[in-house]
């Protein structure tokens, strides 16, 4: 009982009209860092300047990476939509702080000016000797 070698099979390209797998690995790689830098850009949304390039290249990468899936030449398809998708909410994220910052600062500012003029004003007539009392005289005996 001697086992023998299985015979010498077809080298790939033997077969007529044989080709061989596409390879997987290049998209799935730019559907991780598309993911990865889509969520970055969502944790650093204040952080506009930071959030704002890396949506832009979550963005990118995931465009390339669904359009090699798409086509068969790799996978990470999901990964690749899930950068897009949190690449454009980052985008989305920071616009709204930059404009609430720029628009809503100064009405703040404003808002704070007014409640400070009030109170420095009520502390001038607390502070005013023989000032007028807006409470009423108490009438029980």
């Amino acid at each position: 009982m001697t086992q023998q070698p299985p015979p010498p099979g077809y080298p790939p390209g033997a077969y007529p009209g044989y080709q061989p797998p596409p390879a997987q690995g290049g998209s799935v790689g730019m559907a991780v860092a598309s993911m990865v830098c889509g969520i970055i850009s969502l944790i650093c949304f204040c952080a506009w300047y930071i959030s704002v390039p890396l949506a832009i290249i979550a963005i990118i990468l995931g465009v390339i990476a669904k359009n090699a899936a798409d086509r068969g030449q790799g996978g990470g398809r999901g990964m690749a939509l899930a950068g897009i998708i949190t690449g454009a909410i980052g985008i989305l994220l920071a616009i709204i702080i930059v404009i609430v910052i720029f628009v809503g600062g100064p009405a703040m500012r404003n808002k704070i000016m007014i409640w400070q003029k009030t109170q420095m004003q009520q502390m001038q007539q607390m502070q005013q000797p023989g000032g007028t009392s807006t409470t009423s005289p108490s009438t029980e005996p």
